[in-house]
């Protein structure tokens, strides 16, 4: 339990990850690089579900990852706006014993967390 406080003290961040191939334009302004595309979208709302401390991934990202599964905690399939089919999502294990509530699914909806981002930049 000492351990544990020492871990999760201070900034909780939650993460998302996805993985494909999605579209990329060069800024002529900053000559920086846009991100774009529906493998864009997914990543943003696969994080907007999760909550501080919490690392979620998709099902596409699980099997690009090479992570084993007993590292991760099926999660179902969840619906993402601007995402035709459910995505399967898993919860990787970091902390042990570390618990979380449900997935923001709907708490995300309400907040406008999954505004439609096609054209976001990173």
């Amino acid at each position: 339990q000492e351990d544990y406080g020492k871990v999760w003290n201070g900034l909780r961040v939650r993460i998302g990850i996805h993985t494909g191939f999605g579209e990329i334009k060069k800024d002529p302004v900053s000559h920086g690089y846009d991100y774009y595309g529906t493998v864009v979208n997914t990543a943003a709302r696969t994080e907007s579900i999760a909550h501080g401390g919490q690392v979620i991934m998709t099902e596409a990202a699980l099997a690009a990852s090479g992570i084993s599964e007993d590292r991760v905690v099926p999660m179902g399939a969840v619906m993402l706006r601007g995402v035709p089919d459910p995505i399967q999502m898993f919860e990787l294990t970091t902390v042990a014993n570390r618990i979380f509530p449900p997935l923001r699914v709907e708490k995300a909806q309400e907040e406008g967390d999954l505004a439609d981002l096609d054209g976001a930049s990173s």
